[in-house]
């Protein structure tokens, strides 16, 4: 999928938190439902450890929420991509026609 940053660190000693759930809620044609592994990247790298953690979540069975947190250093900005099996989900289309 493309790179997602839905969240912010607050502040200089803030982690980060790039939520599925919201992902998904903001994106819903561009993300699959059941992703099957997730990639985190800082985009402000700073060359210290990370203190990361990954959580997910079964709502139903259709649906597998795949979320990455951070929680040191502080202020480290994060974005995520997914990887979604082949068709899963209804990607971006390009057309001749417009719908009016």
């Amino acid at each position: 999928t493309a790179w997602f940053n839905v969240g912010k660190p607050k502040n200089s000693t803030s982690g980060d938190s790039e939520d599925m759930a919201i992902i998904y809620a903001q994106n819903p044609k561009a993300l699959c439902h059941i992703p099957l592994a997730i990639q985190g990247q800082s985009i402000n790298y700073r060359t210290v450890s990370w203190s990361i953690q990954w959580s997910w979540k079964w709502p139903d069975s259709t649906l597998y929420l795949l979320s990455f947190y951070s929680f040191a250093p502080g202020s480290v900005d994060f974005q995520v991509r997914y990887c979604c099996p082949t068709g899963s989900f209804m990607g971006w289309q390009i057309s001749n026609s417009f719908i009016f």
